[in-house]
């Protein structure tokens, strides 16, 4: 039996899907299959002469392989140690439990963490992973405790780790005072990192040459993954290729992948087409999910017919290449040489007709060729006859909202579904209205209850209606809030300004607090929207209530203007409105060197009063 380290975040529907593509890779003859099936499933008297038993190889066999990889005895025993939300219970041990490690090092217990370290050597081994907030490693969520810093060295923590959040990529460096930044190269931190992963990031190839000329340290260091979601320089730089030159000339490995959990990523996935031939020339692999992004037919056909198992092949995000594929010719070749029309990524749990909701040409090709539909593709299509379709499939899926748990077309887990990052609403109703399908909107309203229709009015700001509902029925607001409580808090962790104003003016509660996000007010300071800020002010939104990480709203901002960094948010502005109204004054400077700067003058002018 063999045994592979168990995921990060493990999930009962991606070990489904590693089964599926299992028995796919075995009907296809692939060797590698062949292999790991020889190793798991038991012989049988009747097996033949490849050790495989006889009669199909069904999709329960591939389960069982699939179990005995991760070192369960069978599937029943995998499911047994997995609580319904598909995470780890604390008190189970399948095959590493990380939580009493992770708890250690969150308390700051550095001889429990030493404890964990010294009687575990598994643990050991993942030690580097990144596992805390905003995908850090120990190392690096620990890098303000020297004592912690040492016991982690010890054990072989990488302190050049970093970590993997979408917005920021920490190091042990980053946000720490000049005693303790020194205490940590002299421990070998490399300061040289950060310059460099910043010349690359802007596309400066004069400095990031002489970065790499002056420091034969951080040559050595040109493969790490220093970018968000694990990425490595040769990958942030592919968009600059003079930036991509001096990373060869100085080792960069152009096929190597990012380090991501749910699939890394190749210099060619998701590249401009335009950008592609210039990185090929300089040796990048053409594998078949570039391929098939890039369009190129008959190399996804050279590939085929190389090996059939390539049209189960996982790249970034554990998508196949039908999520990728980018001509109506390339989907028809994967789906007759056998891919699975309704397989998922593991991220985003998506389908390939979801990831293409927003092209109209791609998605209605997979549903002529039998693509499962949800009431969000048929909105996005704007397509009635298939709303009608999806609500008689569904009954109820008018009211399910994205990122919600319940409705089956569209699970939402792991990286959430890949809808969060490309419709940006909630509700088909918010789709139908954003599209402009005023039909389809008015069918949907005939499937919604009174208190989803004023949910709706709420959401979109539409004023006059959710007043008229709130006179028909006073009661309505209490039923709101405990329906839907998030409500708020969404639409100022959002932009949604006439949203906010709407549900203050109609008495939703201003410091309702859902999730791990904390309350309105918190929600809109990490995005830096001051506007919304002020309004919550006005309001009476509590200054020092705290959300689960215990930053209260100043706090959040702060941490915002360093890490979430919003494109359109105001940070300073927001740091200072939160000042006037007479927020807490943080112990120590922190932020963005604009925050920072607006809480030493407000410092300043307190003192001189």
């Amino acid at each position: 039996m063999s045994s592979q380290p168990f995921p990060q975040r493990p999930n009962l529907a991606h070990f489904k899907y590693q089964a599926r593509d299992l028995l796919k890779s075995h009907r296809a003859a692939d060797a590698q299959a062949l292999s790991r099936i020889r190793q798991s499933l038991p012989r049988s008297q009747n097996a033949t002469d490849d050790g495989i038993a006889r009669g199909p190889f069904q999709l329960s066999d591939a389960l069982f392989v699939i179990a005995r990889e991760y070192g369960f005895d069978d599937w029943p025993a995998l499911k047994r140690h997995l609580s319904t939300d598909g995470q780890i219970p604390a008190s189970l041990e399948p095959p590493l439990d990380l939580e009493p490690f992770k708890t250690a090092v969150k308390a700051g217990d550095a001889q429990e963490v030493r404890r964990h370290l010294s009687q575990n050597g598994k643990l050991c081994e993942r030690i580097n992973d990144p596992m805390f907030e905003m995908g850090t490693p120990a190392i690096v969520y620990s890098r303000r405790d020297r004592e912690m810093v040492d016991v982690l060295l010890e054990f072989g923590a990488d302190i050049n780790a970093r970590g993997q959040f979408w917005s920021r990529s920490l190091s042990v460096l980053d946000d720490v005072d000049t005693a303790t930044a020194e205490y940590l190269i002299g421990l070998g931190a490399v300061p040289q990192l950060a310059p460099f992963s910043a010349a690359v990031r802007q596309g400066d190839a004069a400095q990031t040459r002489k970065l790499l000329a002056e420091n034969p340290v951080l040559r050595r260091h040109v493969n790490r993954p220093l970018f968000s979601f694990g990425s490595r320089a040769i990958n942030a730089a592919r968009d600059h290729i003079d930036v991509v030159d001096v990373l060869l000339e100085y080792g960069a490995d152009i096929n190597l992948k990012s380090n991501w959990w749910a699939g890394g990523y190749t210099v060619l996935d998701d590249v401009n087409p335009q950008l592609a031939d210039g990185l090929i020339r300089r040796g990048a692999e053409v594998d078949i999910n570039a391929a098939a992004h890039l369009g190129r037919l008959e190399r996804v056909r050279q590939l085929l017919d190389e090996d059939a198992g390539r049209v189960h092949q996982r790249g970034g995000d554990g998508r196949l290449p039908l999520h990728v594929a980018s001509t109506p010719e390339i989907v028809d070749l994967l789906l007759d040489r056998g891919a699975e029309i309704d397989a998922r990524c593991v991220d985003h749990v998506s389908t390939a007709a979801q990831y293409a909701v927003d092209l109209p040409w791609k998605c209605r090709k997979l549903i002529e060729r039998g693509s499962t539909i949800d009431i969000f593709i048929a909105i996005s299509l704007g397509d009635l006859a298939l709303v009608e379709r999806a609500l008689a499939e569904h009954p109820g899926c008018a009211t399910m909202r994205v990122g919600q748990q319940g409705y089956p077309p569209v699970p939402s887990e792991a990286g959430g579904t890949i809808y969060q990052w490309k419709l940006r609403v909630k509700t088909p109703h918010e789709l139908a209205t954003t599209l402009g399908h005023q039909a389809i909107y008015e069918r949907l309203m005939q499937e919604t209850s009174r208190v989803e229709q004023f949910a709706l009015a709420c959401a979109v700001g539409d004023e006059a209606i959710a007043r008229a509902m709130v006179a028909s029925g006073p009661s309505r607001l209490t039923e709101l809030v405990e329906v839907h409580p998030e409500m708020l808090a969404e639409a100022a962790g959002s932009n949604r300004l006439a949203a906010v104003r709407l549900l203050l003016e109609l008495g939703f509660p201003v410091d309702e607090a859902v999730g791990t996000d904390g309350s309105p007010l918190n929600r809109a300071c990490i995005r830096g929207d001051v506007e919304t800020a002020r309004l919550l002010i006005a309001h009476g939104a509590s200054l020092t209530l705290r959300n689960v990480y215990g930053g209260d709203p100043l706090a959040a901002c702060i941490w915002g203007s360093l890490n979430f960094r919003a494109h359109d948010g105001d940070y300073p502005a927001t740091a200072r409105a939160l000042l006037a109204a007479g927020a807490p004054i943080p112990d120590a400077l922190a932020g963005s060197p604009d925050v920072q700067d607006v809480l030493r003058r407000d410092e300043r002018r307190k003192k001189s009063n």
